[in-house]
């Protein structure tokens, strides 16, 4: 990024919800709006890529209008780089039971998960993906 991530990101893992990506709302003095949105992107358009995705999935604006959460981790050395991000959100599925009924469901669900080329095997996935089930206070077969 031609800025530094730490002016905009503390070292570690933030989460990022769209009250984050509100103009006027309390967020730390240090964030910078524009920036955040910036690393959004350009991380989900990373994550796309990755993928093979058709259209990115995670983007500022689709954040500002959900109640999903955004796990981001963060190296603020140096000039900073952001290693990964990891996206959660309730979402409505149907699934078939035994009987083969369908039945409707509302769990929480990872909905984008991506870490850094560069970063990886260094275990900051497992790092984002453990942090975040201690901060959703969510076992891993409920997801």
């Amino acid at each position: 990024f031609p800025f530094g991530v730490g002016e905009v990101l503390p070292q570690g893992i933030s989460v990022l919800t769209a009250q984050h990506l509100r103009p006027g709302r309390s967020r730390s003095p240090n964030t910078n709006l524009v920036q955040l949105e910036q690393i959004i992107d350009s991380m989900g358009a990373a994550s796309c890529k990755a993928q093979g995705l058709r259209q990115v999935i995670t983007t500022a604006s689709r954040l500002a209008g959900s109640s999903h959460r955004l796990y981001i981790c963060a190296d603020n050395r140096q000039k900073g780089v952001v290693q990964g991000i990891l996206k959660v959100g309730v979402k409505k599925l149907f699934v078939q039971d035994r009987t083969d009924s369908m039945t409707e469901i509302d769990p929480l669900c990872v909905l984008d998960f991506y870490v850094h080329e560069s970063c990886q095997r260094m275990g900051i996935g497992k790092l984002l993906f453990e942090y975040m089930l201690s901060h959703e206070g969510v076992q891993p077969h409920r997801l």
